[in-house]
C-alpha cells in the first residue's frame, strides 16, 4: 500500500514540476487501461504506438495482449518515464526517447510500417496549436488505412482538433473511475 502511494506521489511530483509534459496529476486507472485498449483487435495488430508512454500502465497491458511477432513502439521525453519503460523487458517493445512530432521519421529509421493503433496520452489540448496539429498530422498519416488513432482526454468538447486530421472521430467512452475523469476518442483515417 505504502509503495502504491509513494508511487502515485512520485507522479504528482512529475506533473507539478512540468504539466505539459506530464499531462496528469496521477497514473491511470486499470479502468480507463481497459477503454483505451478496448478498440484493439490485438490478434491483427502488427505495430501499435504509444505516444506519451508515462510509467507504462497502458505498455505493460498491451504486451500482456500483443501477438509475439508484434511491435510496441513507445515514444516518451520524460527521462524518469524512460527509466520506468527501461524496467519492461520484452523484446516487442521498442523505447524511444523523441517527441511525436518526429513519428514518420522515427518510423522510417527503424524500418517498421505504418501502424495499425496509435494510443496518445499525450495532454494535446495544453500544446500550442502548432505543435498539436504537427503531432496528429504525424499520427494520421503514420496509420495504416482503417487503423485507429485512441485519445484520452479530460475535455472532449475539443475534438474538432481531431477532425481536422481524421475522417471519423467518436467519443468511444468514459471513465468516471479515474483522477480526472477522462474519455476516451477514438478516430480513423
Amino acid at each position: 500500500m505504502f509503495r502504491n502511494l509513494k508511487s502515485k506521489l512520485k507522479f504528482l511530483r512529475r506533473y507539478l514540476k512540468n504539466p505539459k509534459e506530464v499531462g496528469a496529476v496521477l497514473p491511470s486507472s486499470r479502468f480507463l487501461t481497459a477503454k483505451m485498449l478496448e478498440p484493439i483487435n490485438f490478434e491483427n495488430a502488427q505495430l501499435i504506438i504509444e505516444l506519451g508512454s508515462g510509467d507504462g500502465k497502458f505498455t505493460r497491458e498491451i504486451l500482456k495482449r500483443l501477438p509475439i511477432n508484434a511491435v510496441l513502439l513507445a515514444l516518451e521525453i520524460n527521462q524518469d518515464f524512460i527509466k520506468a519503460l527501461n524496467i519492461i523487458k520484452d523484446p516487442r517493445l521498442k523505447i524511444i526517447n523523441e517527441s511525436a512530432e518526429r513519428l514518420n521519421s522515427i518510423l522510417d529509421d527503424l524500418k517498421l510500417p505504418k501502424a495499425d493503433y496509435i494510443l496518445s496520452g499525450l495532454p494535446l489540448v495544453s500544446f500550442s496549436q502548432d505543435l498539436r496539429s504537427r503531432i496528429l498530422c504525424e499520427a494520421a498519416s503514420s496509420l495504416k488505412q482503417r487503423g485507429s488513432y485512441i485519445q484520452f482526454t479530460y475535455f472532449p468538447f475539443h475534438n474538432k482538433i481531431y477532425k481536422k486530421h481524421f475522417s471519423r472521430v467518436s467519443i468511444d467512452g468514459f471513465t468516471l473511475l479515474n483522477v480526472p475523469p477522462a474519455f476516451v476518442l477514438v478516430c480513423q483515417k
